[in-house]
């Protein structure tokens, strides 16, 4: 029997217990890395630190690629290093288990909700927005982003807004939520003929599972690159005036 999703109400609102508690502990986990990694700074770095200096330095890159330092690539770098961590340690949280009872499941990773990705994806998207507005002001916001290079493309601006925050929810979605769906059918199949499929399956199961933390770092790092590019693209003009 297929488990399904435990959900409950708030004030109204619906809510996914197991996402709901999955998004708690990846929170927990990014802080208490984050904790351990830069708890003892020193000129002579502990492999905790230096871990986290390696990560802040490949982040800064991916960073100042699209916008420049000085215009807001420390805040971004913070902001990006933070976003890489949390979608990593969201990928990689229902690898090690999953928990059923009573035909629902109490354990998913955070990513492989849409609501989540979608979450995400509006977040960096709504940044990129307000970044542009702060620097340049509203009139040269709308400007430059739905008025160039003609004003008759403003109807595709728009919707290209559109479809740049379903793209970088769903590309995230697809890929987490397609591990999920192997790792049960893996489960299911381990008990359709008795022993004679366990050993088979469970050899599978350890060969996707270290494919799939491969396929967490990456999907991280795309979505935190293409973020990114959304938000230089927005506050990094071609001047021209």
């Amino acid at each position: 029997m297929e488990s399904k999703p435990f959900d409950f109400e708030l004030f109204g609102i619906g809510f996914t217990l197991s996402i709901v508690v999955s998004t708690i502990i990846t929170l927990l986990c990014v802080i208490v890395c984050i904790f351990w990694m830069t708890r003892k700074l020193s000129i002579r770095p502990a492999h905790g630190q230096t871990v986290m200096e390696l990560l802040v330095d490949f982040i800064k890159g991916v960073v100042t690629d699209n916008v420049k330092w000085e215009v807001a690539g420390k805040p971004l770098t913070i902001f990006s290093t933070t976003l890489f961590l949390f979608i990593v340690f969201s990928n990689l949280l229902d690898l090690p288990f999953f928990v059923e009872a009573g035909g629902y499941s109490f354990w998913n990773a955070p990513t492989a909700n849409a609501v989540v990705c979608l979450s995400l994806s509006l977040m960096v998207i709504l940044l990129s927005h307000y970044l542009s507005i702060q620097r340049y002001g509203f009139k040269r916001y709308i400007k430059q982003n739905y008025l160039k290079p003609v004003a008759f493309l403003f109807p595709i601006k728009i919707l290209e807004e559109f479809t740049n925050t379903l793209t970088l929810a769903l590309r995230l979605y697809g890929n987490i939520f397609a591990g999920e769906v192997l790792i049960a059918l893996l489960a299911q199949l381990s008990l359709a003929a008795g022993f004679t499929t366990v050993i088979p399956t469970v050899m599978l199961t350890i060969i996707w599972q270290g494919f799939s933390v491969m396929v967490s770092f990456i999907q991280a790092y795309v979505f935190t690159t293409l973020s990114m590019v959304y938000i230089g693209h927005k506050i990094e003009y071609h001047e021209d005036e």
